[in-house]
C-alpha cells in the first residue's frame, strides 16, 4: 500500500529521549558479510556486526548507519559485542559529508559486551551516523550488537493497524480527532495528519493543541497539564492503562487497554514525515489557481472553434496556405494515453490525481479537455486540406 511503502519508525519511550532505528548500514571492515554484516547491528536481533579482526593499535574502523529520513539527534546508543578502547562519533545531514559530533573517548569498562550512550554536545540534524573505533582489546575484534539513534521529538503520522482498503491515519478534526484515509489527509495539505510528541510526552497536533482524555472521552485541548502518552514497542498508544483504539475505520476512542487488545483495535504505527510546511500548500494552491484559469481559457477557445467550424465550408481558402499545415503538439497527441492513465489504479497516479483534483483540475477532466482540443484542431485541419 502507498503509506505502508514508507519507512515505519516505532517509538520506544515517551520522554525527551526517543529512539530512531537505522534503515541501512555499512562498515569498513567485516569478518563475514553473510554472518556478521553491518546491517546486523541495525536491530536488536540475535546477530551482530563484527570486524575482520587483526587491527593495529592505530587503525580506525568505521560503522555507519543511515536513517530513513533526517532527524534531530541527541546521541547514539550502542550495544557493544566487542567494545574498542576508544570511540568517536560523526554525523552527516546529507548522508555524504560528515562532521564530528562526539570526540574520541576512552572506554574504561573491561568487559567486551555492554551498552553505551554517546550523547552529543548539542542537538544535530542528521541522516547518517558513523561510529569510529580504534584500539582493539584482548579479543581482537570490534563488534556491535545494535546501534540506535537517540532522537528528540519529530513529526510523524499515526497509522492504524486495523485492516482497511486504505491505511487510516489519526487526524485532527474540529470536534477532536478521528481516522481518515492517510492519502486524503495528506492531499488536504493542512497538516491535520502530522503529530509529534512534546518534550513532556504530550501528543501534539500542528495546531499546537494536544490529544487529551477528558471524562473518559478523547478530545483536543490546550497542552498545559494534559495527558502524557507513550507509544510502546508493540504499537500501543497508552495513557496509563488507557489505550487509543480504532473503534471503526473512522472513529477513535480511549478505552481500557485490555478491551482494546480484545477488540484487536489497539495497534498504531508511527510513519516519520517532514514537518508541515504551510508555504508549500500555498504554492500548490497558486499553481492550481493558474491551472483553473488556463482550463477556463482553453474551454472558451474550444467553444469558439466549435462555433466557427460550420463557417469554414463557406470560407475562401486562398489566403490560408499557412494554416493548412496544422501540426498537433505531442501533448495533444498523447491525450488519449493520459486519459487512459487517469482511470488507472497505480497508487502514485492516484495520489497525483487527488492532489490535482483538490487544488486545481482533475487529471481525468484535463485529459478529456486535451483530447477534445486535439479533435477540434484535427477537424479544422481537415476542413482546410
Amino acid at each position: 500500500m502507498f503509506v505502508a511503502a514508507l519507512f515505519f519508525l516505532h517509538g520506544l519511550r515517551a520522554s525527551a529521549e526517543r529512539y530512531a532505528a537505522f534503515a541501512t548500514a555499512e562498515a569498513s571492515s567485516v569478518y563475514s558479510p553473510a554472518a556478521f554484516g553491518a546491517s546486523m547491528a541495525t536491530s536488536a536481533s540475535s546477530g551482530y556486526w563484527c570486524s575482520a579482526g587483526g587491527h593495529s593499535a592505530g587503525q580506525v574502523v568505521s560503522w555507519t548507519g543511515a536513517l530513513a529520513s533526517r532527524r534531530a539527534l541527541r546521541g547514539i546508543n550502542i550495544h557493544w559485542s566487542y567494545a574498542p578502547a576508544e570511540v568517536k562519533v560523526l554525523v552527516s545531514a546529507d548522508g555524504g559529508n560528515f562532521e564530528e559530533a562526539a570526540g574520541w573517548r576512552t572506554n574504561v569498562r573491561t568487559e567486551p559486551s555492554f551498552e553505551q550512550a554517546v550523547m552529543f554536545a548539542e542537538v544535530v540534524s542528521a541522516k547518517a551516523v558513523t561510529i569510529l573505533m580504534r584500539g582493539p582489546k584482548a579479543w581482537g575484534f570490534f563488534g556491535i550488537a545494535s546501534a540506535t539513534a537517540i532522537s528528540g521529538p519529530y513529526p510523524f503520522m499515526l497509522v492504524s493497524g486495523q485492516a482497511a482498503v486504505q491505511e487510516q491515519c489519526v487526524v485532527a478534526k474540529s470536534h477532536g480527532v478521528a481516522l481518515q484515509p492517510c492519502l486524503d489527509a495528506i492531499v488536504a495539505g493542512d497538516g491535520s495528519e502530522v503529530l509529534t510528541f512534546s518534550e513532556g510526552g504530550q501528543l501534539q497536533l500542528v495546531s499546537g493543541q494536544c490529544l487529551a482524555v477528558v471524562g473518559g472521552l478523547l478530545s483536543v485541548e490546550d497542552c498545559q497539564g494534559q495527558s502524557v502518552w507513550s507509544l510502546t514497542a508493540d504499537g500501543q498508544v497508552k495513557h496509563g492503562n488507557t489505550c487509543l483504539s480504532a473503534a471503526s475505520n473512522t472513529e477513535l476512542a480511549a478505552v481500557d487497554c485490555a478491551l482494546a487488545v480484545a477488540e484487536g483495535a489497539d495497534k498504531f504505527f508511527e510513519v516519520a514525515v517532514a514537518s508541515h510546511d504551510s508555504t508549500a500548500t500555498l504554492a500548490v494552491r497558486s499553481v492550481g489557481a493558474l491551472m483553473q484559469a488556463a482550463v477556463k481559457r482553453q474551454r472558451q477557445l474550444l467553444d469558439a472553434i466549435h462555433t466557427s467550424l460550420p463557417k469554414l465550408d463557406k470560407c475562401s481558402l486562398g489566403g490560408l496556405g499557412v494554416v493548412r499545415n496544422i501540426t498537433l503538439p505531442s501533448s495533444f497527441l498523447l491525450s488519449q494515453h493520459h486519459l487512459s492513465l487517469a482511470g488507472g489504479e497505480d497508487e502514485v497516479m492516484q495520489a497525483v490525481r487527488k492532489i490535482s483534483g483538490h487544488f486545481g483540475i482533475g487529471h481525468g477532466e484535463l485529459a478529456k479537455l486535451l483530447l477534445a482540443s486535439s479533435e477540434a484542431l484535427a477537424a479544422v485541419s481537415a476542413k482546410l486540406s
